[in-house]
């Protein structure tokens, strides 16, 4: 199941609780995810 910010459905949410899914991470997302870890690091060591 290839996951995109924003476009999470509830069907999507409990198929993924259930269980037995491969999740990937839309490509598209990943600049978000890396800015959103640094800021948290920065919190975190300063």
């Amino acid at each position: 199941m290839l996951l995109r910010p924003g476009e999470l459905s509830l069907d999507q949410l409990q198929a993924i609780h259930a269980g037995g899914h491969k999740l990937m991470i839309d490509p598209q997302a990943l600049p978000g995810l890396r800015a959103s870890a640094a800021v948290v690091h920065a919190a975190a060591t300063g």
